[in-house]
Order: structure tokens, then C-alpha cells, then sequence
């Protein structure tokens, strides 16, 4: 049986789970994985233009390194529930 790549996005349907996902991203700091995460959520709602999530983003990381400097943190919430999309 051949295996499949790995494709995050493919679980990234309910809006609690991507919560959950880039905020678990967040608590390591890691401005690349985060990066990589958005570029993931991107994919699990097409289409969405991601193309400005890059590794020279770095707006971000420099306002991660502030908060973190004066001891916060970005967290994520749902702010709505998204309609259910079915599973294929």
C-alpha cells in the first residue's frame, strides 16, 4: 500500500480545531512553524490567497519577538462558527 504526504489541511475543517492548531503553533514561538501553519489553514479554505504568508514575513516575527520581550503571547479565538462542511 503506497502512503500519501501528509496534508494538515485535510484536518483543518472545524474552526475550534484550527484554533486549537495555530494557537499550540504560537505557544513555541517558532515564527517559521507559524508561517507554515497559516500556509496550511490557507490550503483547507481555497481559495484564499496565502501568497503573502512567506518566510519574508518579517512583520510578524518582529512583532512576535516584542510581545514576547514584554511577556505575551498572540492567541487565536473563533470568532464564529463556520458552516459545516462536509467531509469527502
Amino acid at each position: 500500500m503506497a502512503s500519501r504526504p501528509y496534508q494538515a489541511s485535510r484536518y483543518l475543517q472545524d474552526p475550534q480545531d484550527k484554533a486549537a492548531y495555530l494557537n499550540e503553533i504560537l505557544t513555541h514561538g517558532d515564527n517559521q512553524a507559524l508561517l507554515v501553519a497559516l500556509q496550511n489553514l490557507a490550503e483547507a479554505e481555497p481559495p484564499t490567497d496565502w501568497q503573502w504568508v512567506t518566510p519574508a514575513s518579517s512583520q510578524f516575527a518582529k512583532l512576535n519577538q516584542f510581545l514576547q520581550s514584554v511577556g505575551l503571547r498572540l492567541s487565536i479565538e473563533v470568532v464564529k462558527p463556520a458552516e459545516t462542511v462536509p467531509q469527502t
